[in-house]
C-alpha cells in the first residue's frame, strides 16, 4: 500500500484544490454571517452571544482545516508522480508517473452530472487502488483500472495539458 503523508511529499509541482477567488469569497461570506448575527434583533445578549459563539467555533474550525493545507487538495503532482487525496485528507495515494497509463475528462460514474478527471493505472497499482479501501471512486472496467476524481474548478483541459506537460518533461530529462 503507497498511502503517503502529505507532509512526505516533496516538491509538489501541480496541487489541485479549489481557486483562490473561492476561499476568499468564502471567508467573505463567513464575515457577512458573523456581521448579520451580531445585528439580530435578539434582546437577550446572552442568546445572541451564545449563537455568535456556536458560529464562531464552526468557522474556527473551517478557518483551521483551511490553513493546515490539505483541505479540498483533491490530487498533488511532484517527480514522482501523482498523489491522490484519501479518506484521510492528510494521506494520499501515490502512483508512480510510469502507472499513469492515460488522463481523461469523464462523468461521473455515479451520477453522471459531475465533470472530473479519470486516471487509468496499470501495473502493480491496477488493484491497490480499488483494495484499499481509502481511495473513492475506483472503478474497474474489465482489465483497466480507473480512478475518478474532481478538478476543484479548473479547466480540465488545462490540468490534463500539465499533467502531460510534467510527465513528459520528467521523461525526457531521465528523472523518476
Amino acid at each position: 500500500m503507497n498511502l503517503i503523508s502529505s507532509e512526505n511529499i516533496n516538491n509538489p509541482k501541480i496541487k489541485v484544490s479549489p481557486p483562490a477567488w473561492i476561499i476568499i469569497l468564502s471567508y467573505v461570506i463567513l464575515g457577512l454571517v458573523i456581521l448579520m448575527l451580531l445585528n439580530l434583533p435578539i434582546e437577550n445578549t446572552l442568546l445572541k452571544s451564545a449563537i455568535v459563539f456556536g458560529v464562531g467555533i464552526v468557522i474556527f474550525g473551517v478557518v483551521r482545516n483551511q490553513f493546515k493545507g490539505n483541505n479540498m487538495v483533491t490530487m498533488i503532482a511532484n517527480n514522482g508522480g501523482i498523489y491522490f487525496q484519501t479518506s484521510d485528507v492528510n494521506l494520499y495515494f501515490h502512483v508512480p508517473w510510469e502507472n499513469i497509463v492515460k488522463i481523461e475528462k469523464v462523468l461521473f460514474p455515479v451520477n453522471r452530472r459531475g465533470k472530473g478527471l479519470r486516471f487509468e493505472v496499470s501495473g502493480e497499482y491496477d488493484g491497490k487502488s480499488e483494495e484499499s479501501g481509502h481511495i473513492g471512486n475506483v472503478k474497474i472496467e474489465g482489465d483497466k483500472t480507473f480512478i475518478y476524481t474532481i478538478p476543484q474548478l479548473h479547466n480540465r483541459d488545462q490540468l490534463i495539458t500539465q499533467f502531460y506537460n510534467l510527465k513528459k518533461k520528467l521523461n525526457s530529462d531521465g528523472e523518476k
